[in-house]
């Protein structure tokens, strides 16, 4: 539900004219499912041909306003996903080199199990001549 009690901002600039008006701002309803706000005059508050000037610079502040904020939601998940998928790029890059890394160690073993498999041999056949 909204408060009960509107904020009142009474100096308000509305693009080049500084018009010094009440001017009613509702607070904002938040719940699980959305987030409302509500934005709006007293036009008795208003000189008659002022109010529709008004009228049409706070439909121009909201419209902006709001863009603005979802361009700025849209890039920080544009930013969170740059990010992640540079995570998964780095971790893949590592995953490769880790790769690369075991390839040559596999390699090494074979030549050392080979190295060994000989000298196995040369000492079988060394004990076989002492014996």
């Amino acid at each position: 539900m909204f408060s009960s009690d509107p904020q009142v901002i009474t100096e308000l600039i509305l693009t080049e004219r500084f018009i010094q008006r009440a001017f009613c701002m509702l607070t904002f309803l938040i719940t699980e499912i959305s987030r409302e706000c509500g934005f709006g005059i007293q036009p008795k508050d208003w000189e008659e041909k002022d109010v529709e000037f008004a009228n049409k610079q706070l439909e121009k502040l909201v419209y902006h306003s709001a863009f603005q904020f979802h361009r700025s939601k849209v890039q920080a998940q544009i930013n969170e996903t740059k990010e992640a998928s540079d995570a998964v790029e780095k971790q893949k890059q590592r995953l490769v080199n880790q790769n690369k890394d075991m390839n040559i160690q596999l390699g090494n073993n074979e030549q050392e199990k080979v190295h060994l498999d000989k000298s196995v041999d040369a000492n079988k056949l060394e004990h076989e001549r002492c014996s």
